[in-house]
């Protein structure tokens, strides 16, 4: 049987820079590359974004709350809701709905025009991340930065400089679209 896997190079420090071509190889082969990714823990990368927003953190903090604003920001969500009962805060369950499937987030920190956090509690591969937004007021402007901490797992982890790189891009894609969207 055969899988598919993107070879890496590794600096000196054994992390995994950069991807080359998909190529194909036998279930030996990927279980052999699983004995330096072990399923348990799961890879960390960290990622942080920010822009100045020339609003105040209050309306900042109503537009990006909006849920139904969210999927106007980024390309990939069709849908974003609240699954539990109550007013968005801490303990909130949120689903984000992509293509072909659905990122569950629970909220960890809420402080109204200050600070959003989320964990991810589904998919597995992706279970233990965090996103948190941070608003810093100042000069009736807001700094908005997102710092993402993606928690890869299992067969994920081998991609994980690779989504890493991605993520930071559609972050920056994200908050380009929020400024041009609350600024406008």
């Amino acid at each position: 049987m055969m899988s598919v896997i993107r070879t890496h190079s590794r600096n000196a420090k054994g992390t995994v820079e950069s991807y080359r071509e998909l190529i194909e190889c036998p279930v030996r082969v990927r279980e052999k590359l699983h004995s330096f990714w072990p399923e348990e823990g799961g890879t960390m990368t960290k990622i942080e974004n920010s822009v100045i927003i020339d609003r105040p953190a209050e309306t900042v903090w109503k537009f990006y709350t909006d849920l139904s604003n969210i999927p106007t920001l980024d390309p990939y969500i069709r849908e974003a809701r609240k699954d539990s009962p109550g007013a968005l805060g801490t303990g909130s369950t949120l689903s984000l709905r992509m293509d072909k499937w659905t990122l569950v987030l629970r909220v960890t920190e809420f402080e109204p025009n200050r600070k959003l956090a989320y964990e991810a509690i589904s998919p597995e591969s992706l279970k233990g991340s965090t996103d948190t937004y941070s608003l810093e007021p100042f000069e009736g402007k807001t700094k908005f930065v997102e710092t993402m901490d993606v928690k890869s797992h299992g067969f994920y982890k081998l991609a994980g400089s690779f989504f890493g790189r991605r993520a930071k891009e559609d972050s920056g894609v994200r908050l380009s679209s929020l400024k041009r969207k609350v600024e406008s």
